[in-house]
């Protein structure tokens, strides 16, 4: 036979027929698991977007940061202090292993 008479190989036909069975076994729960994965993000988005649509909170950037935005002085203290209390306790723990012998 030549290569121009010869069918290609075509992944169902291929197989003997056992082998198309447990092929077809797998795909099917691969669907199955597709389904059941798409089918749970939908729910959590049905639940999202109903909490959002409910609630009645003001909208916008930064309207639901738990600090003031409007407030400049005082959102640059808040912040400075954050930060600041963060970077300052890795030289007090330094501090405190020195003077500990």
């Amino acid at each position: 036979m030549s290569a121009k008479t010869r069918r290609p190989m075509m992944y169902p036909t291929a197989l003997p027929l056992y082998h198309k069975a447990w092929a077809t076994e797998i795909l099917a729960k691969q669907q199955q698991q597709h389904a059941s994965i798409a089918l749970w993000g939908q729910s959590i988005q049905r639940f999202i977007s109903s909490r959002a649509s409910q609630s009645h909170d003001e909208e916008g950037p930064g309207k639901n940061w738990p600090l003031f935005m409007e407030d400049k002085r005082q959102l640059l203290a808040m912040r400075t202090m954050y930060f600041g209390s963060g970077f300052a306790v890795l030289f007090f723990i330094v501090r405190h292993q020195l003077h500990k012998k």
